[in-house]
């Protein structure tokens, strides 16, 4: 049986993996991506204190994708292999997913969007007390800088724009943040607490919180917890895989369609009087699409 000290332990070596080769890679992305892109920079911060300059966007989009393979990507199969793991076998990566699935989790996307967006909404409208102005401050200033970087990113100039876009916002924090966060974390939490909706919800404040977006922070935790439960239902990584891909990718391609610089999905009926009933109705069909999934994958599990 697993003790308290035995899942910090493991817990502390994985951050450490994802620290170590989160630094490698993102010093070896730092060095090289003045060279590999052309800047006549003498320091690669002058990259990351002008962000909107369309000369670094290559620079910056290389450095990102690097850096999250580094943190997220390699360390769990390190991780794995440390302990002696097999990580295909461990991560249920063996098992495919097939086209129902895949079909349902689509439609528990579009479903989902107008409680979402009001969630986005009400999130945005929190405040702290006075007495904590400075940390409110602080998460606006976190806030803007990341809008910022999602404004570079999200400007796209043709297909080849597009298709490094998904392979930068879609695909690989798809695979890195799945494999790290449910495979891994949510995995141990559970074979120590014994408690899988303990398991998927703790894992899923970590996974919103280490974002760093504070005012995205309630719809990011739903997010994550709805991974989880595809996770725990499924035993199956490739669900919650495909579940982000389908939900980060789908805001890439919107955004290309319409030559936005928004991930978010913006519906007219939300901002009608009485949208309210939008929301509840969405929220209804999505329990009984959600309860119809979990049914298949109890079918084929």
């Amino acid at each position: 049986m697993k003790t308290f000290q035995d899942i910090i332990s493991k817990l502390l070596i994985l951050v450490g993996f994802s620290l170590v080769i989160g630094g490698l890679f993102s010093i070896i992305s730092l060095y090289a991506a003045p060279y590999l892109f052309g800047l006549k920079v003498p320091d690669t911060q002058v990259i990351f204190n002008n962000p909107t300059n369309p000369d670094y966007s290559g620079a910056l989009k290389f450095i990102q994708l690097f850096n999250s393979i580094g943190l997220f990507v390699i360390p769990p199969f390190l991780f794995l292999s440390y302990y002696k793991e097999k990580p295909f076998e461990y991560l249920h990566l063996k098992k495919g997913i097939n086209g129902r699935t895949i079909f349902f989790l689509l439609l528990i996307y579009m479903i989902s969007i107008p409680g979402m967006e009001w969630l986005i909404k009400f999130n945005g409208q929190l405040s702290l007390p006075d007495a904590l102005q400075s940390i409110e401050l602080w998460m606006k200033d976190a806030e803007a800088r990341a809008k910022e970087m999602t404004t570079v990113f999200l400007t796209m100039n043709g297909i080849n724009d597009l298709i490094i876009n998904l392979l930068i916002i879609a695909i690989i924090p798809a695979i890195g943040e799945e494999l790290i966060f449910r495979g891994v974390l949510q995995k141990q939490l559970q074979g120590w607490t014994k408690n899988g909706h303990l398991a998927v919800w703790v894992t899923a404040f970590i996974f919103s919180a280490i974002h760093l977006q504070f005012y995205g922070f309630l719809p990011r935790l739903l997010l994550g917890a709805l991974f989880g439960y595809y996770y725990l239902w499924s035993n199956n990584l490739w669900v919650p895989i495909v579940a982000h891909f389908i939900n980060n990718g789908t805001a890439v391609v919107i955004s290309y369609a319409t030559n936005s610089t928004s991930t978010d999905v913006e519906l007219e009926a939300m901002n009608r009087e009485g949208s309210e009933i939008y929301v509840i109705i969405s929220l209804l069909i999505l329990y009984l699409t959600i309860k119809r999934l979990k049914q298949n994958m109890a079918e084929e599990v």
